[in-house]
């Protein structure tokens, strides 16, 4: 149980002995802003930065960027230290993922693609299906002809001449001859 104390009566202590009056005056709850305060704040905070106390770590810098508000080096290790608690808490998550999540992630990796895959009977009327419902959604009273079917013929058309003569308005020159 001690040990667990230590860090914390440590750091309680650390800037007590560097130098009483200033370690005093960070035990206040508002102490006087000044950069030699700051400075034994971030040693505070190093000292919990380097033992993962990532949290205490953050508390610390804000403290000691409140005291020397023009310091960018204080600013610099308050966003590493951020940065290393969110990597911390996205690591701490992956461990929480549950054994059996991996095992159905393998299980299924080991399985062929078809057994994988579901598909409905008669799958490709729901393209067709919804190739009619976006047709006549194109309608409009202006032109009520233009979602109607006209037969086999224009569809024939298309295929055989109406391709080739789109694609030759809108294609360049071919790459080899």
């Amino acid at each position: 149980m001690f040990r667990s104390l230590l860090p914390g009566i440590v750091c309680l202590l650390l800037p007590m002995l560097s130098g009483c009056s200033v370690g005093l005056a960070l035990l206040q709850r508002n102490p006087t802003p000044s950069p030699l305060a700051a400075r034994k704040l971030v040693q505070v905070a190093e000292f919990h930065e380097v033992r993962g106390n990532y949290e205490a770590a953050a508390v610390a810098y804000q403290r000691a960027l409140e005291m020397d508000p023009e310091s960018e080096e204080i600013e610099e290790r308050l966003g590493e230290v951020a940065q290393m608690q969110r990597v911390e808490r996205r690591r701490q998550a992956v461990e929480e993922v549950p054994e059996e999540s991996w095992s159905v992630a393998s299980a299924a990796r080991d399985r062929k693609v078809d057994e994988l895959i579901y598909t409905p009977d008669n799958a490709q009327y729901y393209a067709a299906y919804g190739a009619v419902v976006y047709g006549l959604a194109d309608a409009s009273p202006e032109q009520p002809d233009l979602a109607k079917y006209k037969g086999l013929a224009g569809l024939r058309e298309y295929i055989t001449h109406g391709r080739s003569a789109h694609l030759a308005g809108s294609a360049g020159q071919p790459l080899v001859r």
